[in-house]
């Protein structure tokens, strides 16, 4: 029985991680070819690294808010105001908003 108890702990803990990582899209949606190809040129690793910064620097202190949720210039005010809390150097600023930019033109 206990082991039995364990198992549906087990089950129940990935199906809440799971379910976690697909709700995440929503708010820093998955880098695409469409976000590619309205990036200006810049390479589809170099938006999913500012994927990556938007999903974990900017969630270290509060909740992310949807990428749609702000113009690009709002987001580049927000960006420019947080960076000095996050310590973001000025290419990972950049890095963050060719995401941003991008994951807001294809929304």
């Amino acid at each position: 029985m206990h082991s039995k108890i364990i198992h549906g702990c087990l089950v129940t803990a990935c199906a809440m991680a799971i379910a976690g990582c697909a709700g995440n899209g929503g708010v820093a949606p998955p880098v695409s070819p469409a976000m590619a190809g309205v990036s200006h040129g810049v390479p589809a690793q170099t938006l999913e690294q500012g994927r990556v910064i938007f999903t974990t620097r900017c969630t270290a202190c509060h909740n992310a808010e949807p990428v749609g949720s702000r113009s690009v210039a709002e987001w580049s005010r927000v960006v420019d105001e947080m960076s000095l809390r996050t310590h973001l150097t000025v290419t990972q600023q950049q890095t963050l908003m060719a995401y941003l930019s991008a994951a807001r033109s294809v929304r």
